[in-house]
């Protein structure tokens, strides 16, 4: 139901039904993220757990055989360092040409991919997300009680607002490009990553984004709590939950973090504090462009870093 503004009266916190229907979103949001989780790991565990049965007749081979196949015994030893230390261990003790019961690997594999710091940031961005939708309303006229049209704030969250939607996707294309073309494969693995991340965190917001159709701070002033589902496939007011800028930013600020803190250690507080407050401006410029409610951005930035997290996992296995 929409109220009229004639019959509106002033909100400094949203409603509890709100509340409680912001809430079951974020869970919405936060499952479907845990799904394409368990999904990612049921796809490792299906690639390896035939791994076993390739490497055993080719370190049975002779050695002339094995200069042949040099190049795939490689690959299986790089697939091998994959493993977890489990699996590992289980198969060490098998006897020669035994098979390892699909269980043990299975296992293994799931409970190495299992990260806890993914489980926590799942229920993390859940309680955010709800917390903040709280106050949706009465941080929304903070921020229109500071806003200029043409001053020099404006100006500074057009520019920061450009670091979300298609910028990341274009810098990891980018990046990817480089490293293929001057043969450079750490350029090309953080762009490669970098896109996966971006490409993932906007599937995922487009389609929860269609499905709520929650309307946009401009649309519907002072009054969190309107939706259209279905609506925010036609309907750019309708695609306020999540922020997809904001998705975006957060995807590849995560990537980023992770892979230059590996190679630049002493420097990781520095990288990741230039690269979450980057991505953090696009939130704080969505706000204050009254394109998005401040849940939105909660939820983009969880999700993005959720999409970043997967990446990484698919890529190189938790860390």
């Amino acid at each position: 139901m929409v109220i009229g503004p004639q019959c509106r009266s002033p909100r400094y916190v949203s409603s509890p039904g709100g509340f409680l229907r912001r809430s079951w979103l974020a869970s919405l949001v936060v499952g479907g993220m845990a799904c394409v989780s368990a999904a990612g790991a049921q796809a490792n565990v299906a690639a390896e757990t035939i791994l076993p049965r390739m490497v055993r007749p080719l370190v049975r081979a002779d050695s002339t055989r094995q200069l042949h196949t040099g190049s795939r015994i490689a690959v299986a030893a790089q697939s091998l360092a994959r493993l977890p230390l489990q699996a590992l261990i289980a198969t060490s003790s098998l006897a020669p040409g035994a098979t390892p019961p699909a269980g043990i690997l299975r296992r293994s594999l799931l409970l190495e991919r299992a990260d806890p710091h993914f489980v926590r940031t799942l229920g993390y961005a859940v309680g955010a997300s709800a917390v903040v939708s709280l106050g949706d309303a009465a941080m929304m006229r903070g921020i229109a009680s500071i806003r200029s049209t043409d001053g020099p704030g404006q100006k500074a969250t057009v520019l920061a607002a450009s670091l979300g939607g298609v910028v990341p996707l274009s810098a990891g294309t980018l990046m990817w490009a480089g490293g293929t073309l001057f043969h450079h494969d750490g350029l090309r693995n953080l762009g490669s990553e970098s896109t996966q991340a971006v490409l993932l965190s906007g599937v995922l917001t487009i389609g929860i984004k269609g499905i709520v159709g929650r309307m946009r701070p401009n649309a519907s002033p002072d009054d969190p709590d309107v939706y259209r589902p279905g609506r925010g496939f036609v309907n750019a007011s309708s695609a306020s939950f999540p922020s997809g800028h904001t998705s975006a930013a957060f995807a590849m600020a995560t990537v980023l973090s992770r892979e230059l803190s590996a190679r630049f250690p002493r420097e990781r507080w520095l990288i990741r504090g230039a690269l979450y407050g980057a991505a953090g401006s696009v939130g704080l410029a969505r706000m204050y462009q009254n394109a998005h409610w401040p849940s939105d951005v909660v939820t983009g930035a969880a999700l993005g870093t959720l999409s970043g997290m997967q990446v990484l996992s698919w890529n190189r296995g938790p860390r």
